[in-house]
């Protein structure tokens, strides 16, 4: 039997005389993933990926990829360069650093590690995660979005530009402290406004933030859940009819139910419908704070996890419970939400829940464990992702899907 590379190399070949264009990334995507033949060195795929990349793609990896990581790929998952990567958890640990995150592969059931830029990824708050950036909170609680992959980073505009948020100024004229206001668009909780030190404000004010689109492609923009009574949640769904002479709006589905102890999520299904699902924890019996110590960071709580998942009906608008996904894999987190086909990502459990801890009081018990774990739908039972755990309690891990698109070269 010829040699693997010999094989894969003679396909490649093969597409010198022909159009490059018609070979795809899904021929690609099979020609590395070796179903057909008996893999020994994957290392060797890796580099054989990046090489026929290059040669069928030829600006691909100057224009899409960070300079370095070409030469770093095979310390990267494998399927980093493909068009269908698998979700990983993004994590820190002690053993990674200040300055690194630890990048755990469901594919692989394998960790990396990866070097992120200052300001240390420790100190920041981790509120959000969209088309392989993650959107973070500094020690000054201003936002920043970071590719970990490429280690691009982008400021975002300043925290005072959300309407509740006041800057107060020292001598010098530095930003010492925040003035923050009680209220949302329908609703006045205080008539008296508090003051935060930089470092605090974000504590209290953000809960979770999300991209439009992949800021590697062009224009985006931030979507930022905050504080108070986490304005810009999910309450009603709206629907636009552009194709109209003038464009209309409906409200698809209101507001159906009071989510004070229930995180709920919206997410559209790979057949298109629309799946609202429910988030509950509660305390497992016997495991309430230790009141004795003062200070909350250090009080221990474990939660039991359950999840429901409806099925929108836009036209009764109504929820039909579902007690099956399917071939349907979710993952609910911090990150934007996603439905995927186990059928297109083999290496994920079928009518299962991947998620990761975004409790609303996580900020104050930053040292418990987190609620992180993979949802058995039929037999409503939990698993754990790895074990032991890898990764520490704070910053809380995220779901990622790796993006290595540089945005320089396309948005410049």
């Amino acid at each position: 039997m010829a040699p693997q590379s010999t094989r894969c190399s003679s396909i490649i070949e093969e597409s010198r005389d022909g159009d490059k264009s018609d070979f795809s990334f899904q021929v690609l995507s099979s020609v590395v993933q070796f179903h057909d033949f008996n893999i020994g060195d994957m290392s060797s795929v890796k580099k054989l990926a990046v090489k026929a990349l290059a040669f069928l793609y030829p600006r691909l990896v100057d224009n899409y990829l960070h300079p370095k990581l070409a030469a770093k790929t095979p310390e990267l998952p494998q399927d980093i360069l493909l068009l269908q990567q698998t979700p990983c958890l993004l994590y820190t640990s002690e053993s990674a650093g200040a300055m690194a995150m630890g990048l755990y592969s469901l594919a692989e059931k394998k960790a990396y590690t990866l070097t992120l830029p200052d300001p240390p990824i420790c100190s920041r708050h981790i509120i959000g995660s969209s088309y392989g950036w993650i959107i973070t909170a500094d020690e000054r609680s201003e936002l920043h979005l970071l590719n970990p992959i490429t280690g691009e980073q982008i400021d975002l505009p300043s925290v005072t530009t959300i309407e509740q948020v006041k800057p107060i100024f020292d001598d010098a004229g530095a930003i010492c402290s925040y003035e923050y206001s009680w209220y949302s668009g329908d609703h006045v909780e205080s008539d008296t406004p508090s003051i935060f030190v930089v470092s605090e404000l974000r504590d209290l004010l953000f809960h979770k933030a999300f991209l439009s689109s992949d800021p590697s492609m062009g224009d985006y923009f931030v979507v930022v859940i905050h504080n108070p009574h986490a304005q810009l949640s999910f309450g009603e769904i709206h629907e636009f009819d552009l194709g109209a002479p003038a464009a209309t709006q409906k409200i698809t589905f209101g507001k159906v139910k009071n989510c004070n102890f229930e995180t709920i999520y919206m997410v559209q299904a790979s057949c298109g419908e629309l799946l609202q699902i429910w988030r509950d924890e509660n305390l497992a019996e016997g495991d309430e704070d230790d009141e004795s110590d003062s200070d909350p960071d250090h009080r221990t709580r474990v939660y039991i996890t359950s999840f429901k998942v409806h099925k929108v009906e836009p036209t009764s608008k109504t929820l039909v419970e579902m007690s099956s996904l399917g071939e349907n894999v979710l993952f609910l987190g911090k990150n934007r939400s996603l439905c995927l086909s186990a059928a297109e990502y083999p290496q994920l459990k079928a009518n299962h829940i991947y998620f990761s801890d975004d409790n609303e009081l996580i900020t104050g018990f930053k040292y418990t464990r987190r609620d992180i774990g993979v949802f058995d739908m039929e037999n409503n039972s939990t698993e754990e992702i790895v074990s032991p755990q890898l990764w520490s309690n704070w910053p809380a891990p995220v779901w990622l899907v790796p993006n290595p698109r540089r945005r320089s070269s396309l948005c410049c």
